[in-house]
């Protein structure tokens, strides 16, 4: 399972995570402050009002103003039928109707902004944050039962003002460490940026300007972490060692080339001078394999030797007329059509310029007329040029593609098979392919035959 690029980031995954503990911990304390004040609104509070309530009554109607509570957090106060207020009461308690009404209710009544409750709990009460209200003065917290009698109205209330600034307390204490705690994330998410991502990127930029075509560059270890400083002196490191190996395996291919070399070109004058014999027709086969093997095996070595090189700038600026060059190839591998009844035909060749050296297109190219060759026993070779590709279409028994690979190691093991076939010479043209960004496609069918198609003008995937 591929997961978005958001869930591969270290960094991402850091902060989502000190986000969520932030998230939680906000949660956490609205869910505290939510059973803080269900305190305040405890049904406890009704128990207490009809108990003083129903004391009140329980007294006679001419000491029922005497038995009204006047202290403390329990008030008591009786309205007349004329619904003049007791000078004491709170002008809003004044104006409830018989029923029992609850602190946040009486909250509404007292004051019905929107944002009247947000500014009760956090309105500062105590400490230097005070808002330096007198306590006389401001507008306090009741909950009060309302009974109606006969004479008009009794009101008894509790006074939770004490009760809900501890509660409001506690609250603006849990926002005050909230806010600190997403200041803190903020900051460790910042910090991660400035410590861990930034200089990571800086490691990556870097990393990329290395050129390869230069040797001996390295990475300045210099950060200030020292876990970034590790992967760069052991970056320098493998870039060490990459050179080391680099160098044995030029150095390897350089002297088996000198070595491969000379006797190639004594095999080829060798060969030179048997052509100007007369020698008798059954020795013209073999000398035919022997000046194939040759040119197969220079190709190679030419093709080998140029793949190891790092790919420069100059060889996109060398040119090859490829509507110029299938014509003399294919004239060039006609004398792999002798004695079988098989043909090149060259179908439509349209203009077409190709940015790599003549001699790789050379060795592609040839490689798949080889193979066309070597697996059409009758029939016909179609080559085309058209829409920027190169299309060698044959008639043959077709092959395998995944066992091309086999075949070629197999055909190591056996010194009187000649070289080249499906295993190498597909291997290199699939290497320069990849090396000049073209496409190469093959399409093979062991009864219809083999479709080779080179796309010039599409890189491989």
């Amino acid at each position: 399972m591929k997961f978005p690029w958001q869930f591969r980031s270290l960094q991402w995954l850091i902060n989502a995570s000190l986000l969520m503990f932030g998230l939680m911990l906000a949660l956490a304390l609205v869910v505290h402050g939510k059973l803080s004040q269900g305190l305040i609104e405890h049904p406890i509070w009704h128990h207490v009002l009809q108990s003083s309530t129903r004391s009140v009554l329980q007294s006679s109607m001419a000491d029922l103003s005497d038995t009204l509570p006047t202290e403390g957090a329990i008030r008591g106060w009786l309205i007349g039928a004329n619904g003049k207020l007791p000078p004491d009461m709170p002008a809003f308690l004044g104006t409830l109707e018989p029923g029992y009404y609850r602190e946040g209710d009486l909250d509404d009544l007292a004051d019905s902004s929107p944002l009247s409750g947000v500014t009760s709990i956090l309105t500062p009460r105590w400490g230097p944050f005070s808002d330096g209200a007198d306590a006389a003065n401001r507008v306090r917290s009741y909950t009060a039962l309302v009974t109606a009698m006969p004479q008009g109205r009794l009101v008894v209330a509790i006074d939770l003002t004490e009760l809900e600034d501890e509660q409001n307390g506690s609250v603006q204490l849990s926002v005050l460490f909230l806010l600190f705690n997403m200041m803190m994330i903020g900051l460790v998410i910042w910090w991660l940026h400035v410590s861990l991502a930034r200089p990571i990127k800086d490691l990556a930029r870097r990393m990329r300007a290395l050129d390869p075509l230069k040797p001996s560059q390295r990475i300045s270890a210099s950060y200030l972490k020292r876990e970034l400083n590790v992967i760069a002196e052991e970056t320098n490191a493998h870039l060490e060692r990459v050179e080391l190996a680099i160098e044995r395996e030029r150095h390897l291919l350089d002297q088996a080339s000198h070595e491969f070399r000379t006797p190639l070109a004594i095999i080829s004058g060798a060969a030179d001078v048997l052509h100007k014999q007369q020698l008798p027709d059954r020795a013209q086969r073999p000398l035919h394999r022997i000046d194939e093997a040759v040119e197969s095996l220079t190709q190679i070595m030419e093709a080998l030797l140029y793949l190891s090189r790092e790919p420069g700038p100059e060889e996109r600026r060398q040119v090859t007329i490829l509507h110029g060059l299938i014509p003399d190839l294919v004239g060039d591998h006609a004398y792999l059509l002798v004695g079988k009844p098989v043909l090149y035909v060259l179908d439509t060749i349209e203009p077409l310029t190709v940015h790599a050296p003549e001699s790789m297109v050379c060795i592609a190219a040839g490689n798949l007329l080889r193979n066309a060759a070597e697996h059409t026993h009758e029939g016909e070779i179609h080559v085309s040029v058209k829409d920027g590709r190169l299309v060698i279409r044959d008639s043959g028994s077709g092959f395998d593609a995944a066992q091309s690979a086999y075949r070629f190691t197999e055909s190591l093991k056996q010194s009187g098979r000649r070289p080249g076939g499906a295993g190498m010479g597909l291997f290199l043209t699939q290497r320069i392919c990849e090396r000049f960004g073209w496409h190469l496609t093959l399409e093979s069918s062991l009864s219809v035959g083999t479709s080779a198609t080179i796309d010039f003008t599409r890189s491989s995937p």
